[in-house]
């Protein structure tokens, strides 16, 4: 992933964001993965990432 699509994920905090299979490209964000997947439904892409960007501010630390 490029540093200037990392740049631009940062807006989409908080926000469900679909990519391109390569990862160089926002295809469709909403604040919910239905949504998200709604719009993806309307384009030809066929495989895509779908991940939710959290805030910057949290820290994340899964539990084992």
């Amino acid at each position: 992933m490029s540093k200037g699509l990392l740049k631009k994920l940062l807006r989409y905090q908080n926000k469900w964001v679909a990519l391109n299979e390569a990862r160089t490209k926002i295809l469709a964000f909403g604040s919910s993965i239905k949504e998200v997947e709604k719009k993806i439904a309307r384009t030809k892409e066929k495989n895509v990432v779908l991940t939710h960007i959290l805030p910057q501010d949290r820290l994340y630390a899964p539990r084992s």
